[in-house]
Parts: C-alpha cells; structure tokens; sequence
C-alpha cells in the first residue's frame, strides 16, 4: 500500500497538551509537556509525573480525486489515550489503550472530493505510574491502495534456516482482495541488499477470493550477511500481489538472524554465546516530553550502545516503531513488552479497566506490527503482575495471553517480569526500617522461614513462559539452576546499587541469558525513587517516591539529556567493557557520612575538584572506578596514596587543596590508565558542542548541542549553576532545552533553563527549507556562544 506520512499539518483545535497559549495550528502531532505551568498546587502527579487530565482533537482536510473506490487505512503508531476517528460525522473506530499501534480502516466513510478526518483523544490519570504524555505522541500516515491491498502489517518473515553459507527467508503474505469473483493472480517476494543489489525472489501463482489470501513464498540467500549486535545488516524485502487488473506492493526490512535458547547453554545468536547486558526504558524522550521523534528515539539508542548496552526491555508497554528501527539499524536486542497490569490494576484508572475486552487486540497489534524486526528477540506479557501467583484467575490469563503471542509469532520466546512480592507475608516488613526494608528488597529470595513461599507462587505461570523473568532476584539464579534444571532466566529488572552482585550471578549461571537493570535512562515519572540522603535514614516508607518539585526518577545511568552518569562509568567498568579509570569528588559536605538509598539510587559524585576557600584543608572523599590492581591517588605531582580497588572501586579520604587530582590505575605492575581533575576558576563563558552540523530540510531532523559553563582554561566549572538562554534563527526551532537536574519547578519549554552541573541541553529541528540555522547561547555575565547548522 502506498503511505503517505501525515506528521506535519494536522490543525490542533483543543487541549493543552503543547503550552498553556494553546496555539490554533502546530506542525507535529506529538505531545510535549513544554511550556506546561507546574507548581506546588498543580505538581504534575508527583510521583508518576503526569500533567493535568485533558482532552484533545486533531482535524486534517482530506482530499480523494475524483472516481476514487479503493481503501484509504489511518496507521496511528501511538495515541494517549482513549482514542476516537472520525470521518465528518462517522465514528469510524474507538481505541482505549495509549501504547499500542493501530490501524484502522477509513474505506468505507471517505468519498471522493472533501472531507475531515478527525482523532480524539482523552488522557485521564492516574492512568500509570510513570509520565504518560498525551495526544498523537508518535507517527501518523495513511495508507492507500485499489481493491487489492497488502495492508501494513500483513507480511511476516522468518529466517527458519541460518548457516554463513544459505539462509531460508520465508514470508507469509496475507492479499487482502474486495472484488467479488475468485481472479488469477500473482505474489512475488524480492530480496535487495541496502546498497540495491538483488540477491534471491520468489514467485507463486494463486487464485484470489474475496476477503483475506494467505500466501506463503520462500526462497534462499547465499553467503547472507547476517545480523547480530555488531554487524546489523538489513535487507530490503519488495512483496508485489498481482491480479489481472491491479498491482499492490509491500516493503520492508529483513534481518537474517538465528537466536536459540536453553537452560545448559544459555543464549546463541548466530550460533555465538552472548550475555545480554540490557537496560529497562520507559518511553519519554526526557525534555522532549513523550514524542517519539525518530531522531530522537535513535540517538537514545545510540547513546546506550556507546555506554555498553546491547539490549532494551521495553518498561512497561510496546514502543514507537522509530525506536525499533534504530534498534534494527544500530544493532541493539529488544524485548517488546505488553502491558504493566492485567485485571487487576495498579492505579485507578489504569489498563485494567480495559484489559478483559481489549487484551487480544493490543496483543495482535504488538506482536503483527513488531514482528518483522530482527532487534526483537522475545515478547514478554506483563511486568509484575499482581495475580502472577494465580489470584484472580492469573494463570488462566497468562496462558491466554502466552498462547496468543505463540500462535502469532511462534519463532519468538515469552517471559513476563515476575513480582519478588509473589507469596510474601503481608507483614513481612513491618517493624523494618527504611534501609533494612530497601536491603531485603535488592536481595530477595522469596524463601521465608524455610519455605519457598514465592517458588510455590509463581509455578503455575511459569509454566505458561518460555523464558521465567526474576525481578530483583538474583539470589534465586544458581539454586534455581538445581530446583527447575530446564528453566531459562532472565533478570528483567535488577537495581543499579548492587551492578557488581548482579553482574557476577549472571556470569556464574548458564541458565541465565542476562539481566535488564532499572532504568538504563532517567525518565520523568516515578519522580524522585533515585533520591538518597547523606548521614540520616528516612523514615518507613521514605524515598520511594519524593513530591514536589521532583520530576523524574533519577535512576538512569544516562540522565534526562542521554549524558552518562558515574554509575554508567562504573557499570561499563564492572562489564569488563571500560579499562580506564574513572574519578570522582563527594562534595566535602558529605565527606564521611553514610549514604542512604533505595536500592534504585547511586553516589553522587562528580569530576570536580573545585570549592570553596571554606573547605581548604577539609577532608574530601575521592572514589576511582576501575578494574585494576592498585589506584594511585596523586595531588599537584605528590602521591597521596595507593589503594587496592575493591569490586572496582578505589577509595581515599584526602585534605582539599585546589590543583591537579589525577588517578593512576596499575595492572600486572604497569598503568592502565589515568584520569585527572583539575580544579576550575569562575566561569567566564559558554562552550558548545554539537553533535550533528548538518541536518535534512525535512521538517523532523533534530540536532543536540549541549552547552557547558567554561572557565577561561577551558575547565568546566561545576557549583555555579546559571540560567541559560537559547535562541533559534533561520531554518530551524527550539524542540527543547533542559537538563539532567531531577528536581526543578522550570519549565522544557520556555527557552531559557538552568545549568545542572555545568550544562544544558538543546534539541533544534530542521524547517522544510533550506539554509542556515543559527543557535545562540547566552547567560548574564558570562561571554555567549553561537553554533550555525545547516539544512539541506
């Protein structure tokens, strides 16, 4: 079918989903929190992030020629929530699920000349329990063809045989036909490398009827360049369905790939053992809001491979197809997950309202439009569902589910994230304080007072999963290996604070294929489960969720603008990714006090050796993140000690002075590595950098630019945080500015934002012209910058 994409141009004609001005007519039908008035009276939903319920409607003009009577199909990738299409006056279709794509089938309502093609939706919350967004978050296209149509998602390949000298590629093709009489007609399956050569087709003969033709084509591919982690070639597919009067044509991507699994051998991509070192990511793109801008949904995924994640598990519903094609492109495993609650619900007014009616649909939606990806490897039906253990029917509703997934893709396993609470004593924490609480919940076991109360729980439900999805359980992984010696396991979350303990029970474990750690990137909602304390322990119940102002989790190893935090270092470190050495600073008003967390939380420490003349001579905490034999600490040339890394970390309390603080990492007797601090003086201008100069003029593009206060040796100066202006002229906008501070009353969108150890983030966005885009940054008293990107 021939898409014609519809991001740009929708006339926006209520709601409040952009700014409080609620402008009349916007160029991207996405959702953006910026502009949006938070305020200790209207927090935004404190700990899920959301803002104020609200309604919304889109309207586009639509114009058939003259003589038009095929089919007209609207592909809605993502609309929060609640979603209503009308053509004129005809409701043509009702959605209630917001992460979910769809396609829904105009055909009969439209007519040649005019008409309006009008989307509805209503984003009530509590619907989750993380920042949702709202409105067409995601793309918009139509899709048209004759009477005969393969329609969008209606091909599905498979690679069932994989060797480096032949692979099989099959394609199931479903030739929708609404003439009336059986017709003679064709199907035909081409196979392109990226660069256009053709490397293998398949042709048939079929005979139409009316409705839905099941079709199956295969042919084979020598020598394929196979898809994997570090090499992800793509193929181009052309599918064409012929009859005597018409021709419709498909065309996608092909990943030839074979991934096997089991509990002795653990995980096989291409026949090579891989450990999945994955991370768990919500769907917001930081101050982007919820939209799902490719380029923004790409760099993302750039930026966690560069970190050394080689899988996502989608937290806690399906994502946009732009992520899944960076995924594709870039080469990063995914596991696509359903839903975050079954019938029985986790908020008020969340998808358990709707699950008993809806459930198959959005599971035929997930599972048909993802299927043809090479970057997802296993669908899982749930995240810590609450009748897992079989309450409420739950096994029931997870063979179901299971089934389902099989009967749609059964080349693909089936997890689910398994709650540590199943079989739990409702007082098992009472009387704990919030440390003894936050301890047990990193190590749980499920096993209380001798018995395995959780095991005996969740056995019903595993049996319906190919792969068993242990949350937090990592205690649980070599004893499980003894009680159930063919189960595969998958730590579908783990928390960031025990990286090394989590890291080393996969490693020591065949029937673990990896772990997915909570959350790879900080996203807004869940605002404030990162926080921790210096020196005191919160009270029962402190710090799982923190009010106003905070606004996101701040549990990411990469923060709200993808920049990589201390534990990211680390954690690259303790993967045996990283053999360089990592420094960091406790500011010295916390030296030598306890830290305190939930679990979800990491230090926080900086690259900075700069303070004040008040902490001269104070003594400062200095921790060195490398996996190395001895760390040698050195102060303006003099050795301040050395220090044997224990679980890769080397730690020093030393007396501040200002200067240089290097650490030298040794191993087998020689350096490894060495990184140096040296302390900052005032700031006296902005620095840019630019991660992408040149642009297309196609209206979607984005480049970042982080900017970075500077002293006048070029060192970034951190404790003298400041607002920043921005300003965009020519041939671009201001998409976005905003920082990795979690906790703020500013505003995304206002053009103007404070510095969170020493920087801002930019994101600009090509127009449809071309020319120069010239981004200016300035701050009262400091010397401003200006970068020019062009776009053509």
């Amino acid at each position: 079918m021939r898409k014609r994409s519809f991001n740009l141009g929708w006339t926006f004609t209520t709601g409040s989903f952009w700014n409080r001005t609620t402008p009349k007519k916007v160029d991207l039908p996405h959702d953006y929190i910026v502009g949006m008035e938070r305020s200790p009276e209207n927090p935004g939903g404190g700990f899920v992030g959301f803002f104020p319920s609200e309604e919304a409607e889109y309207k586009k003009e639509l114009m058939l020629p003259e003589g038009f009577s095929g089919r007209l199909l609207l592909n809605m990738d993502g609309a929060y929530e609640k979603t209503e299409v009308y053509v004129d006056h005809n409701l043509v279709f009702q959605h209630p699920y917001g992460y979910t794509g769809t396609v829904c089938d105009l055909s009969r309502f439209v007519h040649p000349g005019s008409q309006v093609l009008r989307v509805t939706m209503s984003s009530r919350h509590p619907a989750s329990r993380w920042y949702t967004g709202g409105g067409l978050y995601r793309e918009v296209a139509l899709f048209e063809s004759g009477m005969l149509s393969i329609e969008p998602w209606d091909v599905f390949l498979t690679t069932p045989v994989v060797s480096a000298e032949k692979a099989t590629v099959r394609a199931l093709v479903t030739v929708t036909d609404l003439k009336r009489e059986v017709t003679r007609g064709t199907v035909d399956m081409t196979i392109f490398t990226k660069d256009g050569r053709r490397v293998s087709s398949a042709h048939t003969e079929v005979m139409l009827s009316a409705g839905k033709n099941e079709v199956l084509l295969e042919c084979e591919v020598d020598s394929p360049a196979l898809w994997s982690i570090d090499t992800p070639e793509l193929y181009k597919v052309i599918v064409t369905a012929s009859d005597e009067e018409e021709t419709d044509e498909w065309e996608g991507s092909l990943g030839i790939r074979c991934i096997e699994m089991d509990a002795k051998n653990g995980l096989r991509l291409n026949g090579e053992k891989l450990k999945l070192y994955g991370g768990c990511l919500h769907h917001d793109n930081g101050f982007l809001g919820a939209a799902a801008i490719p380029d923004a949904e790409e760099r993302k995924v750039r930026k966690m491979k560069e970190a050394g994640f080689n899988a996502i598990r989608t937290a806690h519903n399906p994502p946009s197809t732009a992520l899944l094609d960076a995924c594709d492109r870039l080469g990063m495993l995914v596991l696509v997950e359903s839903f975050d609650c079954w019938r029985v619900g986790k908020t008020s007014m969340d998808y358990h309202q709707q699950f008993e009616k809806w459930w198959d649909y959005d599971t035929t939606c997930m599972v048909k439009r993802d299927r043809n990806h090479p970057s997802v490897f296993a669908w899982s039906i749930g995240n810590e569902i609450m009748e897992f253990d079989g309450a409420s029917d739950g096994v029931y509703w997870g063979k179901v589910q299971a089934d389902l997934v099989r009967q749609l893709d059964p080349t693909r396993p089936v997890t689910s994230g398994i709650n540590m609470a199943c079989g739990r004593p409702q007082d098992h924490f009472k009387g704990m304080s919030y440390n003894e609480m936050a301890y047990e919940m990193a190590h749980s076991t499920g096993i209380y007072n001798g018995e395995d109360r959780w095991g005996r729980a969740t056995e019903g439900n595993i049996a319906n999963l190919d792969i068993a999805g242990y949350n937090y359980m990592y205690e649980r992984y070599k004893e499980d290996a003894i009680r159930y010696p063919d189960r595969v396991i998958l730590g579908t979350e783990t928390m960031p604070f025990y990286v090394t303990e989590n890291y080393r029970a996969v490693m020591e474990n065949d029937n673990v294929i990896g772990d997915f750690i909570w959350v790879a990137v900080d996203n807004l909602g869940e605002a404030g489960m990162g926080a921790i304390t210096w020196g005191f322990e919160p009270p029962e119940g402190g710090m799982f969720h923190s009010g106003w102002p905070w606004m996101s989790c701040h549990q990411g190893d990469l923060d709200m603008t993808c920049f990589r935090r201390p534990i990211s270092y680390y954690r690259s470190v303790v993967w045996g990714m990283d053999h360089k050495v990592h420094l960091y600073v406790r500011h010295p008003e916390f030296t030598g006090m306890n830290l305190y967390g939930s679990g979800w939380h990491w230090e926080d420490v900086d690259p900075n050796w700069s303070f004040g003349e008040e902490w001269i001579g104070k003594p400062v905490d200095i921790v060195a993140y490398a996996d190395a034999d001895e760390v040698e600490f050195v102060l303006d040339g003099r050795s301040i000690g050395r220090v044997i890394p224990t679980e890769c970390q080397a730690r020093i309390t030393a007396d501040y002075a200002p200067g240089v603080l290097k650490a030298i990492a040794y191993k087998n007797g020689e350096i490894l590595a060495e990184d140096v601090i040296e302390s900052a003086g005032n700031a006296v201008r902005i620095e840019a950098a630019v991660e992408r100069e040149t642009l297309p003029a196609d209206g979607m593009s984005l480049s970042y630019i982080r900017a970075e206060l500077k002293d006048e040796n070029g060192h970034p100066v951190f404790g003298d945080d400041r607002m920043v202006k921005v300003t965009v002229e020519g041939e671009g906008t201001l998409q976005g500015l905003g920082s990795g501070r979690p906790c703020t009353e500013e505003s995304f969108g206002t053009g103007a934002y404070t510095t969170y150890k020493s920087a801002v983030t930019a994101a600009v966005r090509s127009t449809v012209n071309a020319g120069e885009i010239r981004v200016r940054f300035e701050s009262e008293g400091l010397m401003s910058c200006e970068v020019v990107l062009k776009a053509e």
